[in-house]
C-alpha cells in the first residue's frame, strides 16, 4: 500500500507548495486513482474547496468526470510513461456528493508527470499539469467564423456580380437575326450604365459578325431624355465607323420630338415604323450589295 502523501517524500520535497504556486491547473493522484492534492488555481477553476474533494474523489471510479480519454492517459502515466495530451475539451460533470458546481466548458492542454517511480518503472503518483487554452481556442474559433463569414460574403458578392452580369446581358441582348444583320431590342429605362454596356456589347457583336446592318428597336423603351437620346445617336455613329449601317425602329412620337428639339444630328439615320419594315430594308440592301 502506498504511504499517505503527508508521510511520503513528496511532502518533504515541498511538492505541495510548488504546485500551489503554479498558475497552471495541477492535480496530484495516487496510483489507486485517489485525488491527493489540487493547487489553488485548480480549486478556483472548479469552484469548490480542496477539502471537499481531496482524499475523496477517485478518477477511476467514474471516468465521466474528467473524460474517458484523460482517465486512459492517467493509467498510462501510472505505468511510468510521461503523457502529453493534445488540446481537448473538458467539462466537469456535477458531483452531488462533493457539492461541486458545473464550470463552463474548458479547453485544456495537459501533461501527466509520473512521480516516485518504483523498480518496475511504475509510478506511485502522477501529477497532472493543465494549461487553460480556452481563450486561445475561442479566438481561433472566432477567427474561423470570421473567415467563413468573409468567404460566404465573397461568394455572395461573386454571385451578385454574376447575376448583375446576366441581367445586364439579358437587358441588352444583341441578336444576329440574319447574315450580316444584328438587332438590339431595348427595354425599360436607359441610363448611363446601360448605354455603356449596350455600346460595348453592340460594337463587339458588329466586329464579330461583320454585320452590315444594325437594327436598334426602341419599341420597349418607355421614355428617353435628351442626354440618353444623344448617347443613342453616338452609338449609331460608332457603328457606322465600323462599316455598318444603323437603323432605328419603334420611335414613339414624344421621343421623336425630343430628338428633333435637341438637334441631335439624326440626319442620315434610317427610321422605320416596325421591325418588319426594317428587316425588309436590310434584306434589300444586302441583296443590292
Amino acid at each position: 500500500m502506498t504511504a499517505p502523501l503527508e508521510e511520503s517524500p513528496l511532502a518533504s520535497l515541498g511538492i505541495l507548495e510548488l504546485i500551489d504556486a503554479m498558475p497552471e491547473l495541477c492535480s496530484l493522484y495516487r496510483e489507486d486513482g485517489l485525488l491527493m492534492a489540487i493547487n489553488r488555481a485548480n480549486e478556483q477553476m472548479i469552484r469548490v474547496s480542496r477539502e471537499a474533494i481531496v482524499g475523496r474523489f477517485n478518477l477511476f471510479d467514474d471516468d465521466r468526470v474528467i473524460g474517458v480519454e484523460r482517465v486512459a492517459a492517467y493509467r498510462r502515466a501510472f505505468t511510468g510513461e510521461l503523457q502529453v495530451l493534445p488540446v481537448m475539451q473538458v467539462e466537469l460533470q456535477r458531483i452531488e456528493e462533493f457539492g461541486t458546481h458545473r464550470p463552463p466548458v474548458l479547453w485544456l492542454e495537459t501533461t501527466l508527470v509520473p512521480l516516485r517511480r518504483r523498480a518496475d518503472g511504475r509510478a506511485a503518483y502522477v501529477l497532472g499539469v493543465s494549461r487553460d487554452v480556452t481563450a486561445l481556442m475561442d479566438a481561433r474559433h472566432e477567427i474561423k467564423v470570421q473567415r467563413e463569414t468573409i468567404a460566404a460574403l465573397d461568394a455572395a458578392h461573386r454571385e451578385i456580380a454574376a447575376q448583375r452580369a446576366t441581367i445586364q446581358a439579358l437587358s441588352t441582348p444583341v441578336i444576329e437575326v440574319w447574315e450580316g444583320v444584328v438587332m438590339l431590342p431595348l427595354l425599360g429605362h436607359l441610363d448611363d450604365a446601360r448605354f455603356e454596356a449596350m455600346s460595348a456589347s453592340l460594337l463587339a457583336a458588329v466586329t464579330r459578325t461583320r454585320a452590315r446592318f444594325v437594327v436598334i428597336d426602341l419599341t420597349g423603351v418607355a421614355a428617353l431624355g435628351v442626354a440618353s437620346a444623344g448617347q443613342l445617336v453616338r452609338v449609331i455613329r460608332a457603328v457606322q465607323l465600323l462599316g455598318a449601317r444603323g437603323l432605328l425602329v419603334g420611335i414613339r412620337p414624344e421621343l421623336a420630338q425630343t430628338m428633333v428639339a435637341a438637334q441631335l444630328g439624326t440626319e442620315g439615320i434610317p427610321v422605320y415604323a416596325d421591325l418588319r419594315q426594317a428587316l425588309r430594308a436590310c434584306i434589300r440592301g444586302s441583296a443590292a450589295g
